[in-house]
């Protein structure tokens, strides 16, 4: 575009927006406060919308200097910013030069005492310039334009006034949270009032995405497993949250630049990087290419620890003990550079585990909600029997092949120091026939890593793993997946054994069998570990 071409837009558009708009709207107020029969505003409303004015009118002129100045474009279709701009005024809301525009129209209506004009016409062009323009063209062309950038932004950045109904939101679920559960911070000092700021944190709870909220007062951006993304009213929660959906049944490079754009954008991020809830309280070890990626998104890191969510919420629970305290702890920031992966993931987790309070791996069993310890349990440290033990709240864990009993209401005894003792490995030789069998329910999905839609569910039947296939067979129906074709193992819940094949994913909700255990075998069988698992040679 020549230099006469461009001149002539900024032109045209001053005249449009500045001046044609102006006098029509101010028209259209004085001949809605002439129809209604409002009366002139009292001398200090005449001021306060002087004030207002003047306001409006800098904030507005502030944006379109903003967006010349580092946006390198106007706020013009033909003349766009080529750079994203999300500092100065357009910290405070999405599209400043609309409301300091609003305002000043608003504050002139009141100085010069046209009240319908800052009552009902400045509102209503407002509310229908933003349902249509701004709707409709101008946000769908940034989202294109800018891409994930602007995508986060947006969904951190209130549209119109400088705060949002979200974030209320957002403070409204912590406070209930904290009439519900003790929850206590202790550290906020370490945390940056502004600026990329990446937390990480043990997963002890299914509660965590909380928790860790009360970490960063300006809101905190946390991955969660898809599966919760499933169910609309589940998903609009998680969101308004801060969560971001991340399938963990394949790669998912999606969940990781949403994480980076938050980072660009000056967000906050936390990240547990077990992966899982952890079954027995004890922290395992980050994975080499999980702390590749944590060096890519920053290069210091802020560790937390949630000291008590393991009592209040265990893995091998299905309710939360809401007399316990939380305590949300704070450590000072980590650099993550100059060091091996392997070296950064110990420091990390050194650092964690350090900010936990004494006693962090006991849990009270009689006070945890429908407590099946045996789900973490389901190897016998004394005789090494598999399945064997059941538990009851009056005489605690029992083996029932070697009679073995634990006093679950002694505190010397933990799940993490009984697993401790306890080794397991694959047969060898593996046998012929199943190595493992259990009811359950199948669910699957084909597109899986495409969608977050509810998975199918084929009914109840029975599943049986051999050494090289894993076969469902149902009322009606029969599913056979080859080992070969599994790349990922991981659980859901307390109940769930999830497959990742590639595109897609199938469950096994298992009626009563241990789903840890059936990831112990089909991990074993693939050449996959088990974060704090019992294969030998595992310990660290």
């Amino acid at each position: 575009m020549t230099r006469a071409r461009r001149v002539a837009v900024v032109l045209l558009n001053v005249l449009l927006f500045w001046a044609a708009l102006p006098v029509a709207i101010y028209a259209a107020g004085v001949w809605v406060t002439a129809a209604l029969g409002f009366g002139a505003p009292c001398t200090g409303l005449r001021i306060a919308g002087a004030v207002l004015a003047v306001a409006g009118l800098a904030l507005a002129l502030a944006a379109i200097g903003f967006l010349r100045w580092i946006g390198k474009g106007l706020p013009i279709s033909a003349l766009p910013p080529t750079v994203f701009v999300a500092t100065g005024p357009y910290q405070l809301c999405r599209h400043p030069i609309y409301t300091g525009y609003a305002l000043a129209a608003a504050g002139v209506g009141l100085a010069v005492g046209c009240t319908g004009l800052s009552l009902v016409v400045v509102p209503a062009v407002t509310v229908l310039w933003f349902a249509t323009w701004v709707a409709l063209y101008e946000e769908p062309g940034l989202l294109r334009r800018f891409g994930n950038s602007y995508r986060v932004y947006r969904d951190r950045t209130p549209v119109f006034l400088p705060f949002s109904l979200r974030r209320i939101a957002r403070r409204v679920v912590l406070a209930l949270f904290r009439l519900v559960f003790k929850v206590s911070v202790e550290g906020l000092e370490n945390v940056p009032a502004r600026g990329p700021t990446l937390f990480v944190c043990d997963h002890l709870s299914y509660l965590d995405f909380i928790f860790g909220q009360y970490a960063s007062p300006r809101g905190l951006a946390v991955p969660v497993t898809a599966e919760v993304f499933r169910h609309p009213l589940r998903a609009a929660f998680m969101r308004l949250m801060g969560a971001i959906p991340t399938r963990r049944y394949c790669p998912d490079p999606a969940a990781y630049l949403a994480m980076a754009d938050e980072m660009a954008s000056g967000g906050a991020v936390g990240i547990a990087v077990e992966g899982e809830r952890s079954w027995t309280g004890r922290m395992s070890l980050p994975s080499d290419g999980v702390m590749r990626n944590l060096a890519q998104l920053s290069e210091t890191v802020i560790p937390v620890a949630m000291d008590g969510a393991y009592r209040v919420w265990p893995r091998w629970g299905s309710g939360a003990d809401r007399s316990q305290p939380i305590t949300v702890r704070i450590g000072k920031p980590l650099a993550l550079s100059g060091a091996t992966p392997r070296e950064c993931a110990h420091l990390l987790r050194d650092s964690i585990v350090a900010l936990r309070g004494p006693d962090p791996l006991s849990a009270d069993f009689a006070k945890v909600v429908r407590a099946r310890p045996e789900l973490t349990l389901w190897k016998c440290p004394r005789c090494g029997a598999e399945e064997t033990i059941s538990y009851s709240a009056d005489s605690g864990m029992k083996c029932a092949a070697c009679n073995t009993h634990w006093d679950c209401k002694a505190r010397d005894v933990t799940l993490a120091g009984l697993v401790e003792q306890t080794r397991w490995a694959l047969p060898d030789p593996l046998p012929s026939g199943p190595l493992l069998a259990a009811a359950c329910e199948w669910r699957e999905d084909a597109d899986a890593r495409l969608t977050l839609n509810v998975l199918q569910s084929l009914g109840c039947g029975q599943a049986s793993l051999a050494a090289d296939h894993l076969v469902w067979t149902g009322e009606g129906a029969q599913r056979r997946i080859a080992l070969a074709d599994v790349r990922s193992v991981t659980t859901e819940r307390n109940d769930t054994l999830q497959l990742g094949t590639g595109r897609g994913v199938v469950q096994l909700v298992l009626c009563s069998a241990s789903p840890w255990r059936w990831q112990h075998y089909v991990a074993a069988l693939i050449g996959k570990s088990v974060p704090g698992g019992l294969m030998k040679g595992e310990k660290e």
